[in-house]
């Protein structure tokens, strides 16, 4: 999806959405003094985008004004959306606004929703949970380029976006226990096809990855110590792949299905240390301190990570496994260079 702002006049706002299939006509929602205001279909051609090809008619443009929200100038709160994805397409920018652009990063397959509800509203834009938009619209993100108030987060392959990140971003990473994120993706996993589409959760894309995972995950019963310890020593192939090493494969990898190698962690420190904010599981309470300096906040007003029922005991039992010792090799190789450096700068 291809999307952008071309002018907000205050009684006049005019932008454009392409559409992820092709021909399709594009719907965007104006909301308001928290309230949905105004839902409307493209009403303006882009003959530029049928000269490229990106669209059969052009019917991509919208343009909107007092005819059809009379206090549109004043409504200071404004935003709009599509429809189809929730993509924010434009936030009307506020003197509270932060002026920084940061960028959140993350392996676990459910957001730090609490972390993301806090800062959300503080940014002009905010691009959110982009591992289930496709490339194109990631990349849209990142073309973003008049707005120096912008907050981004996602579980997505850094190595894919560093030309983008790289001295325009302010990256923030909670470095968690490995143990704990891989409980979290058995626990996810071995629920998520009771929501009936797992991609609305984690992606369409990772869906269908994540199959063998979830097939494998559904199996167990989780609080039963025996059949988890015999599963993990009987792991099919392609759900190990699955589920290895999620950190250093976020931070060193260009490809889902493709493997930590040599060399990742001197990668993965190299990318921790260009880092605005890195925190680990034993300091919770500095990492959320250190994202609140950061960002000019008071002390106290991050809120600290959040778990899950069930999470640290999974967690527990997991590190009396081999198997998940050796699935998580590389993450472990990582999370002890990190505490290390934590204990020595304390």
């Amino acid at each position: 999806m291809l999307f952008g702002l071309e002018q907000d006049r205050g009684n006049k706002i005019v932008w454009y959405v392409v559409p992820d299939g092709y021909g399709g006509v594009a719907r965007s929602a104006i909301f308001g003094e928290g309230q949905k205001r105004l839902v409307m279909e493209a009403n303006e051609i882009r003959s530029a985008l049928v000269d490229a090809g990106r669209h059969p008619t052009g019917l991509c443009g919208f343009s909107l004004d007092e005819q059809r929200i009379p206090d549109l100038n004043q409504i200071i709160d404004l935003e709009i959306r599509d429809v189809e994805t929730d993509v924010l397409i434009y936030r009307r920018p506020k003197p509270s606004d932060i002026s920084a652009r940061i960028i959140q990063i993350y392996p676990e397959l459910f957001p730090p929703r609490a972390l993301i509800v806090q800062l959300d509203p503080l940014f002009q834009y905010s691009g959110l949970r982009l591992e289930v938009h496709g490339h194109e619209t990631v990349t849209q993100f990142f073309h973003i380029r008049d707005c120096e108030s912008l907050f981004f987060s996602g579980r997505f392959l850094f190595q894919n976006y560093e030309g983008w990140i790289e001295d325009r971003f302010k990256p923030i990473i909670f470095v968690n226990d490995p143990y704990v994120v891989l409980a979290e993706r058995l626990l996810v996993l071995s629920k998520i096809n009771q929501v009936g589409r797992p991609e609305l959760i984690i992606g369409e894309r990772d869906a269908m990855l994540f199959k063998p995972a979830i097939e494998f995950a559904s199996s167990i019963d989780l609080q039963n110590a025996r059949e988890v310890k015999a599963a993990l020593k009987h792991v099919p192939e392609d759900v190990a792949v699955a589920l290895a090493d999620p950190t250093t494969r976020i931070l060193t990898c260009s490809s889902p299905l493709e493997m930590p190698r040599t060399g990742c962690l001197a990668k993965s420190l190299d990318f921790l240390a260009g880092c605005a904010v890195v925190g680990i599981a034993e300091r919770e309470e500095l990492y959320a301190d250190t994202i609140a300096e950061l960002l000019g906040l008071r002390t106290g007003i991050i809120p600290l990570p959040s778990r899950f029922g069930g999470l640290l005991e999974l967690a527990a039992l997991l590190r009396s496994s081999g198997r998940a010792e050796r699935l998580l090799a590389r993450d472990l190789e990582l999370y002890d260079a990190v505490k290390a450096a934590f204990e020595k700068a304390a």
